[in-house]
């Protein structure tokens, strides 16, 4: 993984960023392969890829295009957390992005960007 000069990465980011590369490799997502880890006091809590499922009966899935990874890290938060606000690593084969405290993809603030 290649880092602009402004980020420095620790052993632990990267070790993380690992774990969500492996989700993404378990995406049947053909070109866009993304994976996600929500990690809560230095331990990682829920994981999830982006897949072709459309539906859902708990919720979070009505008649959408796809799953996404964050997506899919929430639906297995909820059947384990509260609705707390946690952080969530996503991986992309060449990119990684890091959203702070904001579950929900609709409204991503960027805090860190990775190429």
């Amino acid at each position: 993984m290649s880092l602009s000069s402004s980020i420095s990465l620790n052993n632990r980011d990267e070790r993380f960023a690992r774990f969500a590369l492996e989700e993404a490799n378990k995406s049947n997502m053909r070109h866009h392969q993304h994976g996600c880890i929500a990690v809560l006091g230095g331990q990682i809590i829920a994981r999830g890829y982006n897949s072709d499922r459309t539906q859902s009966s708990d919720g979070f899935l009505k008649n959408t295009c796809s799953c996404h990874a964050e997506i899919d890290v929430m639906r297995k938060l909820e059947k384990r957390l509260s609705k707390k606000s946690s952080s969530f690593l996503t991986q992309r084969r060449r990119s990684c992005f890091l959203w702070k405290d904001n579950p929900v993809c609709r409204k991503k603030k960027r805090e860190r960007y990775w190429v």
